[in-house]
Parts: structure tokens; sequence; C-alpha cells
């Protein structure tokens, strides 16, 4: 029995180390620590053996903090829309835990050059570890990012040779292991619940695909490796705060692509971020041959400088270049499963997507720790170059205006040093200095463009005169001020006393000014209105809107302006309009009398009566996750409204009446929307419209719209070129020009073009987009203009004057692109065309926007346009 006993235990034995080896033999053989436990211990599988969930992966993360707490620290640093935590695993040498406190302190200094000088850097350099920040699984169906994160970590606080120990005293590790745990668990759910007894490698199994909305997203469905400035989620709070506690010099992004793709690491493939260094340039080229070296050695498939760019700055990868970092992503073919059959008939396992990325991301470290002078060189320089460019200039803003204040306080959670003036001349301005560290953070996202280099740009034009695909992987604009319709200068300044440093929970002022005998206003400027109204609403107060401007007390009060009348609204008003003023951070103005020096009075019938709106928003497949998500969080989070998600399957069997406002998400195609529903079903969605219902429509939703059997929006979709031959007809002859029966010579280029064909794409750009000053769903913007992102092929005639109003139409070629890339023939095309269409209905309303408008929760502007649609839209229905 004694000997049974003793083979059986050396054969267990033997058996865990064989498992043990297959998953870390990428590694170099190590001496490990028994104490220390591996995953199996935790959780009873091996690395790679099964998809870990959140809770797995935070029991595991947990049990080697407490395991190994002189190498190992959990930092928690935010809990996701669901409640999950989010945490970093920091590893490193035991003197640099427990003092993890000052040593990020130290980090922090030695990379602001104001504070420690260049000559007086070496020794902080000589004696701080570098910080290499590996994230993974950003994406919640990109699972082994995570895993490697963890299996990395347990083998740095296991490892007990020489060459690990050394390691760290060279770097501090820090890894996020689970940034989007809301999505990973929707993933993991959805192929536990597909799986057979078996784990099935066909591509197409249920295992492998996945149910809509699919766990790449968020919980509000948004792809978090997009939220980095625009810190919509507290995902991304938490973690930005984190990295702006301790910047790191080397961030890396693990991520997965499609199974058949192999591996992908830096260079990155262009275009390249203007504002990118020289250093961090070569650092890339550094990387890359490291990591060739690695993969070719273990015959690894791997690719560089294709598809994965680093212009867009809302990357995991791009939002670290600028604060000096060495940014990069890593793209791992994905298993989407336990096991897949490529089409080359090779089988690739999770435990391979997990064993290539702990190679990718141990070769990051090793090379960190080899070439820290040049990592830390190239950082120090980063910051040293923003603070000399910068001297002496600042971006200035108006800070009484909507939007001004939460635009500080993004800026300021981002680590920018942004001053609020109290006195002098510039009293009343919020001001970011450029001579700072962060500076061309600052620069990217307040500057009114960054172009494309010129050489790439012009190779996408001589592509697409080829109709082949384009090469830019994200949108080509992002600019806050435009799309916060925040107007932001750069002017020469001088430093004052009277600066006082912004925080980043920076209150805007809220207040009720005045008695307001007959009745209180609040002006209609920017989403802190809709909110505020939004509240008054939800508070049952009776409010209505303005639906032409007025002026009384010498105050102009724009178009929009909500009314809240004293009469039937209770003795308590003022103390209810006080709590929203400072929740919402609005002034409300009290009116002594409803008689107004010009225009409307207030006991017009044109102020309207609003009511708390019962909205129902489609959902599902086919909608974008990505476009109802975007809705979503706009008036839940942004506005603060209640809303109903009906699944498109449900929605036109539902008690239609039971909703004011319906909106439809953009859908994958107009098409397949058009597949989903019976004809019965949709003369029961008209007919809900003509009672009074109001239909809001985005993108191919809308075009679902312009169908002949749906027949709610009198427009239709515009070839390439619609208008060019009729204007070309209509053009007189020259003398001496050809007759018609001749006919001009006809070239090549003629021959090969197709009759017919859709427009360009219009890759992210922001376009300028007058509206209509008559119209109340123009409310808030009294220039007269907003600007948009357009990132489609759709380009919508404008509604006949006896079928509806044009709210809003794309600008004349003149001012048409205000900041990103758009093909010439787009910039033919565009101008005058529709971008945001109401069309009356018996008593209801449709109401069309060609775009989104509240793309990633950062259009702040056009996301107005939404709201003054689902707010006033009802109060336009007779």
């Amino acid at each position: 029995m004694r000997i049974r006993s003793a083979l059986a235990f050396l054969a267990t034995a033997f058996l865990a180390g064989l498992a043990m080896a297959g998953s870390l033999e990428v590694l170099p053989p190590c001496d490990l620590d028994p104490t220390v436990p591996n995953i199996r211990q935790v959780l009873g599988y091996d690395w790679g053996e099964e998809i870990s969930d959140p809770q797995q992966i935070q029991k595991y993360a947990e049990a080697l903090a407490v395991a190994a707490p002189q190498r190992v620290k959990l930092l928690p640093y935010a809990k996701s829309f669901e409640g999950r935590p989010l945490f970093l695993l920091v590893v490193g040498a035991a003197e640099r835990l427990a003092g993890l406190e000052e040593l990020a302190d130290q980090v922090r200094r030695l990379g602001d050059p104001r504070l420690v000088p260049p000559p007086t850097a070496g020794p902080l350099v000589a004696k701080l570890p570098l910080v290499v920040w590996l994230g993974g699984s950003v994406h919640g169906d990109e699972p082994s990012g995570g895993e490697a994160a963890l299996a990395l970590a347990y083998y740095l606080a296991a490892s007990r040779c020489d060459q690990v120990k050394g390691l760290l005293e060279q770097v501090l590790v820090v890894l996020d292991p689970m940034q989007n745990p809301d999505g990973r668990a929707r993933f993991v759910a959805a192929t536990r619940q597909a799986r057979g007894p078996r784990p099935d490698e066909n591509p197409a199994s249920a295992e492998h695909v996945q149910p809509w909305p699919g766990g790449r997203f968020s919980h509000y469905l948004f792809d978090l490796n997009r939220d980095w400035f625009a810190l919509t989620h507290p995902e991304s709070q938490g973690k930005v705060s984190r990295m702006v506690w301790l910047p790191p010099q080397v961030a890396v992004d693990l991520h997965e692509m499609g199974s058949d793709q192999g591996y992908f690491f830096p260079p990155p493939a262009d275009p390249h971020n203007p504002l990118v260094s020289p250093e961090q340039n070569q650092l890339w080229q550094l990387l890359g041959r490291q990591l060739a070296a690695a993969f070719d050695a273990r015959g690894v498939r791997f690719w560089t400088r294709e598809v994965f760019d680093a212009f867009y700055p809302g990357y995991g990868e791009s939002w670290p270049f600028f604060g000096g970092s060495c940014g990069a992503t890593y793209e791992q073919a994905s298993s989407r499963g336990r096991v897949i059959r490529l089409r080359t008939g090779e089988l690739l396992r999770y435990a391979d997507t997990v064993a290539h990325h702990l190679l990718a991301a141990w070769v990051t470290v090793k090379t960190a720790a080899e070439h820290r002078h040049a990592f830390w060189e190239s950082f120090l320089a980063y910051r040293r170059r923003a603070v000399e460019e910068g001297k002496g200039s600042a971006y200035l803003w108006d800070a009484q205006r909507d939007g001004a204040t939460p635009l500080a306080r993004l800026l300021a959670r981002q680590g920018l040093e942004v001053y609020r003036v109290e006195g002098g001349p510039l009293a009343g301005l919020f001001i970011v200095p450029r001579s700072q560290p962060y500076s061309r953070l600052a620069q990217v996202l307040l500057s009114r463009d960054i172009p494309l280099p010129r050489d790439f740009a012009e190779r996408q034009v001589q592509r697409e005169a080829k109709r082949l695909p384009d090469e830019i992987y994200d949108i080509t604009a992002w600019s806050l001020p435009l799309l916060w319709n925040v107007p932001v200068r750069e002017e020469r300044v001088t430093p004052s006393p009277q600066w006082q440093l912004v925080s980043s929970e920076e209150p805007a002022p809220g207040r009720v000014v005045g008695e307001g005998r007959v009745a209180f206003l609040l002006p209609w400027e920017g989403l802190a209105s809709a909110r505020a109204t939004v509240q008054l609403l939800a508070l049952e107060v009776r409010v209505g809107v303005a639906e032409r401007p007025f002026r009384l007390a010498g105050r102009e009060f724009p178009m929009g302006t909500v009314v809240i009348r004293r009469a039937g609204n209770g003795e308590e008003l003022r103390q209810r309009l006080a709590q929203v003023a400072a929740e919402a951070e609005v002034s409300f103005f009290g009116a002594e009398t409803s008689l107004v020096e010009s225009g409307i009075d207030l006991g017009s019938n044109r102020v309207r009566p609003l009511r708390y709106p019962r909205v129902g928003l489609l959902w599902d497949a086919p909608t974008s996750p990505t476009a109802a998500g975007h809705l979503r969080y706009a008036l839940e989070q942004q506005l603060g409204l209640a809303v109903s998600p009906v699944r498109v399957g449900s929605l036109l069997q539902a008690d239609l009446s039971l909703f004011d406002v319906i909106i439809f998400p953009d859908v994958f195609s107009a098409a397949a929307l058009m597949r989903t529903w019976p004809q019965e079903q949709l003369d029961r969605l008209r007919y809900w419209v003509r009672e009074g219902g109001v239909l809001i429509a985005e993108g191919e939703a809308a075009v679902f719209l312009t169908n002949e059997k749906v027949a709610l929006l009198a427009s239709s979709l515009e070839k390439r070129g619609d208008g060019e031959a009729a204007q070309a007809k209509e053009k007189p002859q020259p003398a001496g020009s050809p007759t018609a029966s001749e006919g001009p010579t006809v070239g090549y280029e003629q021959h090969v073009k197709p009759a017919e064909e859709q427009p360009p794409q219009v890759p992210g750009a922001i376009l300028t987009v007058k509206l209509d000053p008559e119209e109340l769903l123009a409310a808030g913007f009294p220039q007269g203009r907003v600007f948009a992102l357009v990132g489609s092929r759709r380009v919508f005639t404008p509604l006949k004057l006896d079928k509806g109003v044009n709210v809003g139409l794309y600008a004349d070629a003149a001012e048409l692109v205000s900041a990103g890339f758009v093909f010439p023939d787009s910039r033919k095309q565009l101008p005058g065309k529709a971008y945001l269409m109401m069309q009356r209905h018996g008593r209801g309303l449709v109401v069309a926007f060609a775009e989104p408008p509240a793309f990633r929760g950062m259009t702040r502007s056009t996301t107005l346009l939404l709201a003054n649609a689902v707010l006033f839209g009802p109060a336009l229905v007779p």
C-alpha cells in the first residue's frame, strides 16, 4: 500500500510538472516557489485550459497577492457599471512595493522637467524602476490577454532564479488583467452555455459565434478601447487616474483578432499621429526586433506595419503616447473558445493564444529592463519638449459656456493642469498652459484638427480612385472644442496668482436668480439645460418650452427656453429649482411679469407644455450594438432619462401606446431591418406615428424609413455623383465643342467607372451642419450651426417643402470640412444634403439623423439635437 501510494504521489507530481511546463514553456525555465499557488491550485485548471470569468480572475489575483505580498500588490481602481471590481496587479521587488506611494510620487516628479530639470534627473533615473504597464482584454471577447497577464504575474511572483530577481530590480510591472469585466462575463457565459461534452473546433459552432451584442463591449455597449480620452465609463476613468498616478514608460494593450491572422506587434501601420516622437518610433522598432526573434524561435507566425495604426488618441496604446510612454498594441489570433480549426487545417487552442501573449509580454518586460535607459530617455525627452515648445502659450475658453466646466474637469482627470481665472483681463476663463508635461495631450484633444500625413492622405485618394478600400482604421477627427461646441483659442499668456487650479471634481455654478413672481426661465444652452429639464419633469414640475426667442428684463432668451410658471407648481417651487440648479449646474432666472419686451409673451400658445417622455429604444439584432449603447448612455447617463430597451422581435407586437417616443439606432443594414418585420407590423408602426408617436431614427435605420413599404421618410439615398450629369446636361456647350451626335472622346477612366455606385466613405470627419433657426429641434445653437461627426457613405436628398423640414443641412463646400479627412467626391456631393430631417404624419412626427448624434458619448453638441428631438418632439405633436 505504501509503495502504491508513493507511486501515485510521484505520478501526480510528475503530471502536474508536465502541465506546468506545457503552460509556461514559452518562458525561461526557473525554480518556482511552491508556496505561491498556480492557477490549478486555486481554480482547478491550468493556464489556457479554461476561459476564466471575472470572478475567477479576481479570485486568483487575490490569492496571488496574499501568497506573495513581497512581490505582488493588488490595487483596486474602479467598479464597472454592473458593479464588478477592477484592479491592477503591481509586481516588483519587495522594497519597491513597500514604498509604492513614494515611488509613484518620484516617477511623477521625474516626469516633470519643471521640478526635476535634465541635469539633475540622472540620479533619479538610476534609482527608479522603469514602469511597464500591460493591459489585457479591454474587449470582453478577447480573453487571452487577461489570462496571460495572470500567468506573467504568477511567474514573476513565484520565480526564485537570479534572472527574474534582477529584472524586478530594473522594472515595475503593472498588470491590468480585466479592463472590461462586464463584457467578459457576457462572453464567457455565452461560450459556456453553447458548449457540448467536448470542445467544438468548428468555426461555425455556437461556441464560437456570440449572440447579440457579443462580449466585446461594456455594459453600455461601448468599445472601451476608444474611450481613453472621452472617459465616459468608470472603467476608463479609474484606469486613467491610476496611469496618471503612476505614469508608465511602456504601455502595452493585449488584444485578439480574427482566428486565421497569426500575431501582430509593432511597428504599427501608417498613419502615425504627428505628435509621436522619433524616440517612440525607434522603440517600436526595438520591440519589433526583439519580439520577432522570440516568435521566430518558436515558429509562431506574426506580422507588423499593417492594419493597426497609431493615429486616433483614444486607444489603450495611443493615449499613453501623449504623456511620453512607448505605447503598443499586440494582437493575437482568437480561438473564440477552447479550440478552433483554422483555414489551414491547424487547430488553434485557447492555451496557444494565452502562451503567445505571455511570450510577448515577457519579451516586452525583458526588453524594457535591458534597454531601460533608452525607454527612460524617450519618456523624459518627450516631456521636456512638451514643456519647452509650449512656453508662454495656453488654451483658453469661456468658463460660463455650457460644457466649459465639464471640459475642464475632463482634462484635469487626465493629468492636465487646468486653471480658472478669478480676476484681471482674463477673468471668467479656463486656461490650460501649454508648458506642462501633458501639453501634447492638450494639443491633440483641443486642436481643431490633427491632419493625416500628406503622403498617406494622397495614397488614400489614389486607392479610392481605383475603388480600393481606404487604409484608415478609425476616425480622423475628434476635436473636443468642435464636438462639444466650446470654442477654444490659443494665446500667449503670462501666469498670474489669480489663476486657481481646477480639480477633476470642479463644480459649475448653479443658481436661482430673482424671486420669479410669475415664472422662472431656463435658457436652452446645452446638455445641462436638457438634464435639468428631465429632472424637473421627473419631479412633476409643470414646464413649457418657448418656440420663439424673446426679450425680458433686458435679457435675451433664446428659442427653446424652458418656462416654469409659478401657477400650478406649489409653494416650494423655488426650493426645488435650487436643488436642480445645483445638481444639473444650470441657472434659473426669475420673471416678474409675463409681458415681454419683444418676442412671444410667457402666456403665449407658442410656449408648448412638456411632459416626461416614455421612451422605447430598439434593441437586439440587427441594430448595431454600439449605436444602441451610445444612445442608451446618452439618454440614461447624460440626460438622466428613463429608457425601455425593446427587442426588435417584440417591438411591433407590443402595445405601442405605452411609448411617446421610439428610437431606432443605426443598424447593420436597412435591408436586414426590413426583413425583420412583416407588412402588417409595419402598418402598426405607421399607425402609431399617425396617432401622435414620435419616431427617431439614425443612420441606416433612417434609410429603412425611406423604403417604399415603410414610407415614413420622403428622402432617398444618393448614388455617387448624383446631380452631376443633370448639371452637365444643362450647361451650355461652348462654340466649337463636339456635337451631341459626335460625342466626346471617352477614355479608360470613363469606360471602367461603374454606372451606379455608392459615394465614398467619409472616414470619421467633423463636418459643419447649418441649422434652420426657425425650428425648435435646432434650439441651443444661436450661431445656426453644429459640428457633426460623419462616418459613412450615406448622402440623403433633402426633403421637398411639401413633405417635411430639413432642420440641418451640410454646409457649402467652403465650410463643409471642419476637421478630418474627406475624399474629393464627398466634398463635392455632400454640401446642401440632409443631416437632420423632420416629417409629419397625421398627428405624429418622424425625426431622422443621417449620422448617429451620440457617437461614443463624446459628441456633446449633436447629442443636444437628440435631446431636442426626444424632449421637444412630443410637444410638437398636436
